[in-house]
C-alpha cells in the first residue's frame, strides 16, 4: 500500500484544502529542460539548435463543491535562447451535476469518444499540444456538453459557436519565407519544380479577422449502452472545425524565376463518425475495438468557405498554368483496437491501427497531409522500479511504411516536491511518403528538473 501511495504522489503532487465546504486541488510546477539533438537538423524543418534550454510553467486546478465542479489545465514553455514562448490550454471548464446524475459542462474539454486517438496522435476529435514531436497531450474543444445517463443507456451532446485552434506551433512570414521557432515543425517548400522549370517561392500572407477565426459552429452526439457482463457499445457523430488552421495559396505572378504566392488561413470543418465496443474483463484488464470515418469536405451553412484566400479568376487561372498550391481534402477510414493492463506497480497497453483509405499526396503538413499511419502496432507502459523511481516507454511501429517511433522516460522523486527526469526520443522513417519522414534527423535526449508546490 505504501508503494502505491508513493506512485500516486509522483504522478500528481497536489495541495488540498477546504474553503467554504469546497474541495480543491491545485498543482503548480516549474520545469527546466536541456535538450540535446543526436543528428543534424533536417532541411525541411525550422532551424534547430543542437543544445536547447527551456523553462516551463504548468498549472492545474480542480474544484468540487456540492453540484458544481471545474478544472483548469494550462502549460507554458520558454526557449531561453530565442525567447520563443509556447502556451497551451488543454482544458478549462465548469460543470453542474443535477440530482438525477445529468451533467452540463461549459468550457474547453477533451472529448473521450475515441479511446485510441491520444496514443496514435490522430488529432481528429481533439487537438495536440505539440510542444515537441511526440507530445501526445490533448487540447479539448470549446462549447457546451450535456451528459445524460439513464440506467444502462447514456446520451451525450456537444454544441458550440466558438472555435479555438491548436495554439502551437506558430508560423510567420519573414522576407517572403514561412518561418517558425517551433523548430521540429515541417515547413512548406521554398521552391517549386514545374514543367516550366524551378521557381523560388515568395510568400505574402493575408491575415484573417479574429472574428472569422473564432466564430464557428460545432455539434455532435454520442449514444452508448452498457451491458451487465462488462460489454458496452457506443456510436457518435460530430461536425466541427479541424483542430489546426489550413493554408490556401495561389500564385499572383511570376518574375525572374520567382513565384509570388498569396496565402490565407482557412478554417476547415470536418464530419467525424465512429463506434466502439469495450469489454471490461476485470478491475485490471480492459479492451476496446473501434472504427472511425472522417470527411474533411463536410459543409453546413457555408462553413467550408469561411476563410479561403480571396483570389480573382485571372489569378486562379494563372496559378493553374504555372504553379498551383492547393490543400487536398481526402476522407479517412480506419479501425483500431487495444488491450490495457493496469496494476499498482505497472501498466501496459497493446495497440493496433489499420487505415482503409490511401493517401499518396506526400507529407506536406501546411497545404495537405498524408495520414500519420498506414498499418501500425504499438505498446506503451510504465513500471515502478522503487517507490521513488518510475520508468515508462512508448513504441509505435508502422508495418507498411516501416516508421519506428520510440520514447522512453525515467523519473526520480527524491523529495515530495522535487523530480528529476531523463527521456529519449528516436525516430526512423525511411519512406519519403511517410508523414514522419521530415523528422528523421531529430532524435533527442532530454534532461529535466521539476519543482512542484
Amino acid at each position: 500500500m505504501n508503494r502505491l501511495l508513493s506512485i500516486l504522489t509522483i504522478s500528481a503532487i497536489t495541495c488540498q484544502f477546504s474553503v467554504f465546504a469546497a474541495k480543491t486541488q491545485q498543482d503548480i510546477g516549474f520545469t527546466y529542460e536541456n535538450i540535446q539533438l543526436f543528428n543534424t537538423t533536417s532541411p525541411s524543418t525550422g532551424s534547430l539548435e543542437t543544445n536547447q534550454n527551456w523553462l516551463g510553467l504548468d498549472y492545474q486546478y480542480e474544484l468540487e463543491r456540492s453540484y458544481i465542479s471545474g478544472k483548469m489545465d494550462i502549460s507554458t514553455e520558454l526557449d531561453v535562447a530565442s525567447r520563443h514562448f509556447d502556451a497551451s490550454l488543454s482544458e478549462g471548464y465548469i460543470s453542474y451535476t443535477g440530482v438525477a446524475g445529468d451533467k452540463y459542462i461549459l468550457g474547453r474539454k477533451v472529448i473521450d469518444w475515441n479511446s485510441s486517438e491520444q496514443f496514435w496522435q490522430l488529432e481528429h476529435l481533439n487537438g495536440q499540444r505539440s510542444f515537441d514531436l511526440m507530445d501526445d497531450k490533448q487540447e479539448g474543444v470549446l462549447g457546451l456538453m450535456i451528459d445524460n445517463p439513464s440506467g444502462s443507456f447514456r446520451s451525450q451532446f456537444f454544441i458550440s459557436y466558438f472555435y479555438v485552434p491548436t495554439l502551437t506551433p506558430h508560423l510567420d512570414i519573414e522576407d517572403g519565407k514561412v518561418v517558425t521557432k517551433s523548430g521540429w515543425y515541417k515547413l512548406p517548400p521554398n521552391r517549386a519544380n514545374t514543367d516550366f522549370g524551378t521557381y523560388d517561392l515568395y510568400f505574402d500572407v493575408e491575415r484573417p479577422n479574429s472574428r472569422d477565426v473564432f466564430l464557428h459552429k460545432s455539434m455532435g452526439v454520442r449514444l452508448s449502452y452498457a451491458f451487465s457482463n462488462g460489454i458496452s457499445l457506443s456510436g457518435y457523430s460530430l461536425y466541427k472545425p479541424e483542430p489546426r488552421l489550413r493554408i490556401n495559396a495561389a500564385v499572383n505572378y511570376v518574375e525572374n524565376r520567382t513565384a509570388y504566392v498569396n496565402a490565407g488561413a482557412a478554417v476547415n470543418h470536418h464530419f467525424i463518425s465512429g463506434g466502439e465496443v469495450k469489454y471490461t474483463v476485470n478491475d485490471d484488464v480492459t479492451t476496446h475495438l473501434g472504427a472511425t470515418f472522417v470527411d474533411p469536405t463536410a459543409r453546413l451553412a457555408g462553413d467550408f468557405d469561411s476563410l479561403t484566400a480571396k483570389l480573382s479568376t485571372e489569378q486562379q487561372e494563372f496559378s493553374n498554368r504555372y504553379i498551383k498550391i492547393d490543400p487536398k481534402y481526402e476522407s479517412e477510414i480506419y479501425g483500431y483496437a487495444a488491450i490495457n493492463f493496469n496494476r499498482p506497480i505497472y501498466s501496459l497497453s497493446l495497440q493496433g491501427l489499420k487505415y482503409f483509405t490511401e493517401h499518396i499526396q506526400g507529407s506536406d503538413e501546411v497545404y495537405s497531409e498524408t495520414t500519420k499511419w498506414d498499418t501500425a502496432v504499438g505498446v506503451s507502459g510504465s513500471y515502478a522500479l522503487t517507490e521513488r523511481i518510475i520508468t515508462s516507454a512508448q513504441l509505435r511501429y508502422d508495418l507498411v511504411r516501416k516508421d519506428n517511433l520510440l520514447k522512453g522516460n525515467i523519473m526520480y522523486n527524491p523529495f515530495s516536491t522535487l523530480l528529476f527526469g531523463f527521456s529519449l526520443e528516436t525516430l526512423k522513417a525511411p519512406s519519403e511518403e511517410s508523414y514522419w519522414s521530415p523528422y528523421r534527423a531529430q532524435d533527442t535526449v532530454t534532461s529535466y528538473i521539476k519543482y512542484r508546490f
